[in-house]
């Protein structure tokens, strides 16, 4: 490790302190809920390595692709599809080109806090967890900077190809806000750049985020490694017996798991203000470079 990445740290444990506090002292009604789910948390946390952060809602899309426009009004549900298709699917991949030529892949993430990030932007706007671990502005600025030494730094020649080719490109900003659009719409934002990412908010009634936990196992070589120690893309699909867990708010927890109960599917389902607290007692470095 680096002094650079010393001194990150360092400046960013401080930030965390707070929130570390907040986790120790919670309310007795949430600490007796959290200690009841505790040794579920351990044991999915023990098995998973990969993470994949979704909504339970989406405007929908044209074809197969993210990046062909949203529907007005037209909504889907996110995980009826996943539960329909067996699992995560491929989608078309416009930031990455593999053999000069857009492939359907699957993005996860090795660090929960990665996942974690596309996950609370589903959030539905004016909704605000009773716990998060480190805020949205948190942790997408400790993401740039690792993700900014991955390119640069570790991957080197290949690093710059890969943001001339994706976040430098003309169509990134457009790909970025068609992206955007299947949270929201975006009318208000006239321009969307990535770094402004943690201003959106879900403006679907009724979403929420969830997070899926992915066995080490099911993730073997991706198809490129994009940025691979924060965000692998594989060709797919994550099937739900690939999963380990699904992560939602407290307040969706009895819904979701009607919603699996009610198509045969057994996986367990954690509020997502408790995996928060769970990883609050971990140093910030074993968060980042798990």
């Amino acid at each position: 490790m680096t002094l650079v990445e010393r001194f990150i740290i360092s400046r960013s444990e401080k930030h965390l302190l707070s929130y570390r506090t907040a986790a120790k002292h919670m309310q007795a009604e949430l600490r007796d809920k959290y200690v009841e789910y505790l040794p579920q948390i351990e044991k999915c946390y023990k098995a998973a390595g990969y993470w994949h952060g979704t909504g339970r809602y989406h405007y929908r899309h044209a074809e197969d692709s993210r990046y062909e426009g949203a529907g007005k009004g037209e909504v889907t549900d996110v995980l009826a599809s996943i539960i329909i298709k067996e699992g995560l699917t491929a989608h078309e991949d416009l930031w990455i080109t593999i053999d000069g030529q857009h492939k359907k892949t699957v993005s996860v993430a090795p660090l929960r806090m990665h996942a974690r990030l596309f996950a609370h932007i589903h959030l539905r706007e004016g909704v605000w967890l009773p716990y998060v671990f480190g805020g949205t502005r948190f942790w997408m600025g400790i993401i740039i900077v690792l993700a900014t030494k991955e390119l640069i730094f570790t991957l080197h020649g290949k690093g710059r190809k890969l943001l001339r080719q994706s976040l430098f490109a003309r169509s990134s900003l457009r790909n970025f806000r068609t992206w955007g659009s299947a949270l929201r719409r975006l009318d208000e934002f006239k321009v969307l750049p990535l770094w402004r990412a943690y201003d959106l908010r879900s403006d679907i009634a009724g979403n929420y985020s969830i997070l899926f936990g992915i066995k080490k196992s099911a993730i073997n070589n991706g198809l490129v490694p994009f940025i691979e120690k924060l965000e692998v893309r594989v060709p797919g699909p994550v099937t739900l017996a690939d999963m380990t867990h699904l992560e939602v708010p407290l307040e969706n927890v009895e819904e979701t798991k009607r919603v699996l109960r009610e198509r045969n599917v057994s996986l367990p389902v954690i509020p997502l203000e408790f995996s928060e607290i769970y990883c609050s007692q971990f140093p910030l470095q074993k968060l980042i470079y798990a």
